[in-house]
């Protein structure tokens, strides 16, 4: 995923409002997200872009296998891979 260079970006994992972790890197990974799922199953990964006064927040879907289904994460719609 390419970012715009002048928006700000903060990749976490949240369970409501209480942030359960942040990335420190430019990567929140998928077994990093399936340990805190198993930790917290309500939590959501989400990648926030902010640029001057406004923000947006992206969830974060990780597949269960490659080009197959989006796993089943809290809202996460189920996307089925066609040919």
């Amino acid at each position: 995923m390419s970012i715009h260079p002048t928006c700000s970006y903060m990749r976490s994992i949240q369970d409501g409002d209480i942030i359960l972790e942040e990335a420190n890197s430019d990567f929140l990974t998928t077994s990093s997200i399936a340990e805190w799922l198993l930790k917290s199953p309500r939590a959501k990964a989400t990648l926030t872009m902010f640029d001057d006064d406004s923000s947006i927040e992206l969830p974060v879907y990780t597949l269960r296998r490659r080009n197959a289904i989006v796993a089943d994460l809290p809202d996460a719609p189920l996307f089925y891979a066609t040919k």
